[in-house]
């Protein structure tokens, strides 16, 4: 299980970074596209403005003179006596342009009209409605906005460009194209030093004409943000050395430094020894150093930083440890390839996220309290001790989130929780490689107050049947909201019962979704119930068995048959992703034609036989090709089908989700008020799970 999310995280990295890259070069591409319909609209505005009030015969159109030219090429706001005029001059061009529509309109009914003379009137309209506009925008609420309200509102945009990945900070993310709009907005901008701050991701280089380019734009940088709290993002892959320009110069603005991401090799890091005692600012590091050296002793860098309280340190090498101000950390995670900080980072009273990823087999948290620790996070790089949390005390927790791919981790979190029970946790996620019979019960009975549940399916139906039914006369977790659980293989009979029991008894309508305070017994309806797999086919396969599909039939072989073919042709289709091909050869387009064709020629006459064969699915896809005989193919298959899928609807209690998942739908489900909306309970929910959430084992850290 362990490789399976290694691979397909890797491989989301590859295809995340490569579509970095696809959208920089779209971007840079629709903005040379727009410039030039920009240019020739203009071009081609400015020749009829030229060209029809000059033909013979034609009248101009009657508008009021520009009562405040000046403002036109400006972007100054107009004074009281300014504004009185602009407005009167308004009024006049929308009663020239209602008079030339009226009568264009009236010409129109009379047949009174030639082309030409038609084109000339639209002209003279669109001409009084541009002085219009032009005239309105002089007076919008935006142009007379405070300088001081302009600034306002450019820190917040700043403020939202900080949630992008650090690492891949491109200039187009930043809020400098604030001053690139007019001058007036660009004269603010400048005079906005924390808009400034935040700098773009530096990529070291060994090139001294890359390096040049870079000190000159960071200088800029620099001078405009004045004495603004600095936000720094420095990532390499190519570089080795020991000092270089570009850090020199970040480094003699340490005391301004508020944000840092660091990543370099650990050689590197001797070139920031002038920061050490000035990170007077500094509140969040994150530290990375990719596989290259061993250090030779601790890195002390950060070692006096009075306002440092997050941090994360991604380091896989030996030799030394990160020296830090541990007792004043309120956020700190790791992942730590050798080794770990475990020790002092719980030393902490102020903690209260803690993250240990990628921990060694011999771990085990020792005894202490952590008074304010409300966010626990630990994965296990490949199994753990079955006694690791046993002498923890954790009193206000809220969220825990444990990985470990080898064991069952239960047992010892139960010890822990069962020390401040009724605990406050409101959040239990755990992947492990089994759970026990009655350990979700256990776990559930000290956890009254848990809103969610991400679980590995237990091993032994009971737990379902107390989650469902109850455990000793009372609702276990009567509070949960979300409940998801993962299998790795298909499930049997009995746990399949069990969880369509679990299904109505705590996902249909009770009453008491929305009231907070719940009589004794009472228990509040589930708002989502799912089951999440490693791939599709499992996925698929479980459907079935939930919805007590019957056996093969020789109509769902048929269909099953030909999907496969279908598959073969097009291998994105199980996915849920196949783009329409842009150019097919003879044979292959023949090929998809037959097999479209075979589908199609299928009697189907009982819907289950559809759904066993699960090609309505990649038919579905396939219908959304335009000006395709294909997908008009796949069109018509589908609307013969379409009677037997909505009598069907009723019956159906549970939706495939992308990527791999089946989601539980009520009857009072909101996709069941809508007809097309209901049709996607059969052919798969429009809102994908983020592959962050369905895949949350390998995204725990900030990154």
């Amino acid at each position: 299980m362990g490789v399976k999310l290694v691979t397909i995280a890797v491989k989301h990295q590859i295809r995340r970074r490569t579509l970095h890259g696809k959208h920089y070069l779209h971007a840079r591409l629709d903005r040379t596209r727009k410039k030039t319909r920009i240019v020739a609209r203009k071009a081609g505005r400015a020749a009829k403005n030229a060209i029809i009030p000059s033909l013979p015969g034609v009248s101009k159109v009657q508008l009021p003179e520009p009562p405040a030219p000046q403002l036109l090429v400006s972007n100054y706001p107009p004074n009281d006596s300014e504004s009185a005029l602009i407005v009167k001059a308004i009024e006049k061009a929308e009663a020239e342009a209602r008079r030339w529509a009226e009568t264009l309109e009236q010409r129109r009914r009379n047949g009174q009209t030639s082309r030409s003379w038609i084109m000339v009137t639209t002209h003279k309209i669109e001409q009084a409605n541009r002085f219009v506009r032009r005239h309105k925008g002089l007076i919008s609420p935006i142009r007379r906005l405070p300088t001081e309200i302009l600034q306002e509102i450019f820190r917040w945009v700043g403020q939202t460009t900080q949630m992008a990945d650090r690492k891949w900070r491109w200039n187009k993310l930043l809020p400098w194209v604030l001053g690139q709009i007019c001058q007036s907005w660009r004269i603010v901008a400048l005079d906005t030093p924390s808009l400034w701050a935040q700098l773009p991701t530096v990529h070291l280089k060994n090139k001294k004409k890359k390096t040049k380019t870079q000190l000159q734009y960071l200088s800029e940088l620099l001078h405009r943000s004045r004495g603004a709290p600095l936000d720094i993002s420095i990532d390499t892959l190519s570089f080795f050395g020991v000092e270089h320009n570009v850090v020199e110069l970040l480094c003699q603005h340490a005391e301004r430094w508020e944000a840092a991401l660091i990543c370099v090799p650990s050689k590197a890091l001797t070139g920031f020894h002038s920061i050490k005692g000035r990170l007077l600012a500094l509140k969040s590091l994150i530290l990375m150093t990719p596989l290259t050296h061993r250090l030779h002793g601790p890195i002390d860098l950060f070692e006096v930083a009075p306002l440092l309280t997050t941090v994360y340190l991604v380091r896989p090498f030996s030799g030394g440890d990160v020296i830090l101000p541990f007792s004043q950390l309120i956020d700190y995670r790791e992942r730590l390839t050798f080794g770990n900080q475990l020790n002092p980072a719980i030393s902490s009273p102020t903690l209260e996220t803690l993250t240990m990823l990628e921990l060694t087999d011999d771990i085990v948290f020792p005894s202490v309290t952590i008074p304010h620790l409300v966010k626990l996070q630990v994965g296990f790089e490949y199994r753990s001790q079955h006694n690791c949390f046993d002498n923890l005390t954790l009193p206000v927790i809220e969220d825990i989130r444990v990985v470990s791919y080898r064991g069952n981790l239960m047992p010892s979190l139960i010890i822990m929780l069962s020390k401040t029970s009724p605990s406050s946790l409101k959040s239990f996620c755990v992947r492990f490689e089994f759970i026990d019979n009655n350990d979700l019960t256990n776990l559930l009975v000290l956890t009254p107050h848990l809103v969610t549940l991400h679980i590995t399916l237990p091993s032994s139906h009971s737990d379902i049947l107390n989650l469902a039914s109850g455990y000793h006369n009372q609702p276990l977790v009567p509070l949960l909201e979300t409940c998801e659980f993962y299998a790795e293989n298909l499930i049997g009979a009995d746990l399949t019962n069990a969880l369509n029991l679990l299904a109505s008894s705590r996902c249909e309508p009770g009453g008491n979704l929305d009231n907070v305070n719940l009589l004794p017994g009472e228990a509040r309806p589930l708002k989502t119930l799912s089951i999440h797999f490693d791939g599709p086919e499992w996925a698929h396969m479980q459907h079935g068995q939930l919805e007590n599909w019957s056996a093969a039939t020789t109509t769902s072989e048929a269909l099953e048959y030909l999907k496969c073919h279908l598959h073969a042709k097009l291998p994105d289709l199980p996915y849920g992703y196949c783009d329409q091909p842009k150019k097919l050869g003879i044979g292959w387009n023949n090929k998809l034609g037959q097999i479209l064709a075979g589908i199609e020629s299928v009697k189907v006459d009982d819907v289950r036989d559809i759904y066993m064969s699960r090609v309505h699915y990649s038919l579905k896809i396939i219908s959304n090709w335009t000006d395709s005989s294909h997908g008009n193919c796949a069109q018509r298959v589908l609307d013969k089908w379409q009677p037997l899928i909505e009598e069907s609807l009723e019956d159906r209690h549970w939706a495939f989700q992308r990527p791999y998942a089946l989601l539980y739908i009520a009857k009072d489900h909101a996709l069941r008020k809508s007809p097309e909306d209901a049709m996607t309970i059969a052919y798969g929910l429009k809102e994908r799970i983020p592959f962050a959430a369905a895949m949350w084992p390998m995204f725990m850290s900030i990154m």
